[in-house]
């Protein structure tokens, strides 16, 4: 994983992603990485591909509802139902 101090690990990320653009779990992992640097938009955009990668996986779902928390729009998942 990386963390707001480091850029390295969300650049192996980027790159995997670029190798393999059909893994949930790229999209899930860079998803976190853009949250840890604040940048809801793009964590929402990686968390919305890993759910329509693999709709069924609990974590993807929890990534985009943390990408949304961060975008400080807390009643999404009342609308969307």
């Amino acid at each position: 994983m990386c963390n707001a101090l480091s850029l390295s690990g969300f650049w192996r990320h980027l790159q995997a992603n670029l190798a393999d653009p059909a893994d949930a779990t790229i999209y899930s992992n860079r998803s976190l990485c853009w949250a840890l640097l604040n940048q809801g938009s793009h964590a929402l955009s990686d968390a919305e591909m890993c759910v329509k990668l693999r709709p069924m996986w609990a974590k993807a779902h929890y990534r985009e509802g943390a990408a949304w928390l961060l975008l400080n729009v807390c009643c999404f998942c009342v609308l969307r139902s």
